[in-house]
């Protein structure tokens, strides 16, 4: 169901894409109506799509074109919000804290609900010239664990990955088809970060390697500077970095029957003869309803 301004317009729509990803900024919801009612929605309308009664997307119109036949209208969830820029000032705390801040910075445009607790102690900094949503994901990158920002219901949500476990099984029964990949060409095995200087001197470097991996595809580089002069959480970043970066990394592509749960940040289990059973991330989703057709397309990272 697709309502406008709580308005129920489901039946003059031919066409609706929900795209989403991890971390990437807000999801995003473009849909095709019949022109004849393209004179009734305006950008800033309110837009909400809801499947078997789960709600999928609740965000704002943002953009409008209008063809010989029909409109285009494609609508942006609260993440948006989080774009604007403000000088910020960290004081030293636990990074969830820090995201709590700057979520609430970002009202009344932006509500929050629930923020998952991370408790790596942030230091001191300064920011200037970046917007609350990339910090956020500076924050995320740079503390322990694995978080997802995503827009649930119209309110900005912080969730542990250990919270988004669903009982979603990807497997002969739901899937239309598939694509497993096993590779390790854009792996960076040796992690070199350094802090830039102070008065002509190093101030601090941090070095992450992974022998194993050296040792079977020969040492691959990331060598680059930053900002950060704490010696322990420069040795944090560069571990975060070798952990996302080094080794095989074995991606699927599936295309399944459309299914609520299916969301991007969430854990589901896959189950293919051909490529096995285990678990995994949902990177992106994009919901395609089309007719009375409903399909999801994945991005999934095996656990």
């Amino acid at each position: 169901m697709l309502r406008i301004n709580g308005i129920d317009i489901t039946d003059a729509v031919t066409v609706i894409n929900l795209s989403q990803q991890v971390n990437a900024g807000a999801a995003s919801m473009s849909f095709s109506v019949l022109k004849s009612l393209a004179g009734d929605i305006f950008n800033g309308d309110v837009a909400e799509l809801s499947h078997d009664g789960k709600t999928l997307f609740v965000g704002k119109i943002f953009s409008r074109s209008i063809s010989r036949d029909t409109a285009e209208l494609t609508a942006l969830d609260s993440l948006r919000g989080l774009k604007a820029v403000f000088p910020v000032i960290r004081k030293e705390q636990p990074a969830g804290e820090f995201v709590k801040t700057l979520a609430a910075m970002a009202a009344p445009e932006v509500k929050t609900g629930v923020m998952d607790s991370i408790q790596t102690v942030m230091p001191e900094k300064q920011f200037e010239r970046l917007s609350l949503i990339e910090l956020i994901y500076r924050t995320l990158d740079e503390a322990e664990g694995r978080y997802v920002l995503r827009d649930e219901e119209g309110y900005v949500y912080l969730r542990n990955e250990q919270n988004l476990k669903t009982d979603l099984v990807l497997d002969g029964a739901n899937l239309l088809e598939f694509k497993y990949e096993n590779a390790a060409g854009d792996s960076c095995n040796y992690i070199k970060l350094i802090s830039n200087s102070v008065q002509g001197a190093l101030s601090a470097a941090a070095v992450a390697s992974d022998a194993d991996s050296i040792s079977k595809y020969g040492r691959c580089c990331y060598i680059a500077e930053t900002d950060e002069k704490n010696p322990e959480q420069l040795m944090l970043s560069a571990k975060n970095l070798l952990e996302k970066n080094s080794g095989e990394k074995q991606k699927l592509w599936v295309t399944a029957v459309g299914d609520a749960r299916a969301i991007a940040g969430n854990l589901a289990f896959v189950d293919i003869d051909s490529v096995g059973r285990f678990w995994v991330r949902i990177i992106s989703a994009e919901h395609v309803f089309e007719g009375k057709s409903y399909t999801v397309r994945l991005q999934l990272q095996q656990l």
